[in-house]
């Protein structure tokens, strides 16, 4: 059997010295961590089982198409659309307060649709919540190109989202249409 012979310090290359050092340190970070004692002076209380909270997935107020959920569909798009008309007017007037308010209104915006239908394709009316995400995303392009002014960082930027935000509305719209139809 042959013994494989290991090289020198000085006949190893840059790369591989650079490879040995960063796995020597690993080790003995890794070591350092499993062997270096705990601060005997710090105590861990547990908190009783009635305090544990208890991690779940986000609930979500509509499951289904129902006609209670396109009223609500129909009144989020109006409060969205009403946003982005007022956006306008707030990013003409240049007012920084008024900018970050009217920002914040589209993050809430954007959480609320999530909490109504969900925020993705695998929730059933999770396109709506999507369109409230892609409004929140017009919006900040909108004042991405204010703030460099009036500039796009991408061209057509500002039109793609919006036509995203339609998108995604028209397909939650859709939803309801079809959820209609398969129900009865």
């Amino acid at each position: 059997m042959m013994q494989k012979k290991s090289k020198s310090w000085k006949d190893l290359s840059t790369g591989e010295r650079k490879a040995v050092l960063v796995g020597w340190a690993a080790i003995l970070a890794i070591g350092a961590y499993f062997l270096w004692p705990s601060n005997p002076t710090e105590t861990v209380q547990e908190a009783p089982p009635h305090e544990i909270a208890v991690v779940t997935a986000p609930t979500i107020t509509y499951a289904k198409a129902s006609p209670e959920a396109l009223v609500s569909a129909n009144q989020y798009f109006a409060d969205i659309e009403k946003a982005m008309s007022l956006g306008v007017e707030i990013l003409k007037s240049q007012n920084v307060t008024s900018v970050g308010e009217h920002s914040r209104r589209f993050s809430a915006l954007a959480d609320q649709g999530k909490e109504l239908f969900g925020a993705t394709i695998a929730d059933p009316l999770g396109y709506c919540g999507m369109a409230g995400t892609f409004a929140r995303t017009w919006w900040q392009t909108q004042v991405g190109a204010a703030m460099k002014g009036g500039v796009e960082v991408t061209p057509d930027e500002i039109q793609t989202d919006f036509n995203l935000y339609q998108s995604k509305r028209k397909d939650c719209l859709s939803t309801f249409t079809e959820g209609f139809e398969t129900n009865g």
